[in-house]
């Protein structure tokens, strides 16, 4: 799952102009499957910083801070491609950090490991460096992360031929931002608006991209052993797309956060209220 958070721009109306003409410059997006041999860097991370109380009635029974951050590195080479892209790959996972309030809540044997990941027959096969027998850990972690691997990104086929004119919104449906963010369809994650607004062009990362301005709205519910709790937040920043490939080259987003609900612990049934913010951050950078 990934990360983004929040700083994009309006050019001025001059930079939005061609010379003579009256209509906004329109850029037209199309997807480009990676090279054989492409190796692809990824840094993702997710911050949450929630400010919690639990109460019975009237009285406070406890108030805390919850601070969680997960961060991944890992390198991404296409060994195999089709039309819908990278059918299979090797990732080498250079770092995945879990941690709450500083101190690390586990570390995933993926870390320091590299895979081959291949998309064969409608399934997701994995395999070890040198055909390494994989601990169950190491094969749950990988299912997560390519739940959806050999088929094509429906993301990247709304863009692939788009044309999108300077300061128009794009409105995206639940199951684009869901694929963007790496949800599943069991996770909880409820996306209730997602918008996308063209600011502008600008190289970065070794690519000419498209540069939006971000909205996206999600909520949350987990319902379960008699504990019933709700998230809502309201992300906004920025996203860059990549004009010649479709690519997603930068997503930062950050935003308030709202918890609620209520808990039983140890036969004590409790009231939850929380804020705090939310921040989600992708880069990614092609080393050739």
């Amino acid at each position: 799952m990934r990360h983004l958070f929040a700083l994009a721009m309006l050019l001025p109306l001059s930079a939005c102009l061609r010379a003579g003409e009256d209509e906004p410059r329109a850029v037209t997006f199309a997807y480009k499957a990676p090279a054989i041999g492409q190796t692809v860097r990824e840094t993702s991370e997710l911050d949450v910083r929630l400010k919690l109380k639990h109460s019975a009635g009237a009285q406070v029974i406890e108030e805390s801070n919850d601070d969680f951050r997960m961060r991944q590195v890992k390198q991404e080479t296409a060994l195999e491609s089709d039309a819908r892209g990278v059918t299979k790959l090797k990732v080498r996972y250079d770092s995945v950090e879990h941690k709450r309030a500083g101190e690390e809540l586990d570390r995933p044997l993926v870390n320091g490991r590299a895979y081959v990941v291949t998309a064969r027959g409608g399934k997701v096969e994995f395999m070890g460096e040198e055909a390494r027998k994989l601990h169950p850990f190491e094969l749950a972690f990988l299912e997560e992360d390519y739940a959806e691997f050999g088929t094509l990104d429906p993301f990247i086929a709304w863009f692939d031929g788009r044309k999108v004119k300077v300061g128009e919104t794009l409105e995206l449906e639940g199951p684009l931002g869901r694929r963007l963010l790496n949800l599943g369809k069991d996770d909880p994650e409820k996306i209730e608006a997602f918008t996308l607004t063209l600011t502008g062009t600008r190289p970065q990362a070794g690519f000419e991209v498209g540069v939006f301005k971000t909205r996206l709205v999600m909520s949350k519910r987990q319902a379960q052993d008699g504990n019933d709790l709700r998230m809502a937040t309201t992300f906004e920043g920025e996203l860059t797309l990549g004009i010649a490939n479709a690519w997603i080259v930068s997503c930062h987003l950050t935003g308030p956060a709202e918890l609620s609900g209520k808990i039983s612990e140890g036969g004590i049934k409790m009231n939850v209220a929380g804020s705090g913010r939310v921040r989600m951050d992708l880069d990614t950078r092609v080393n050739e």
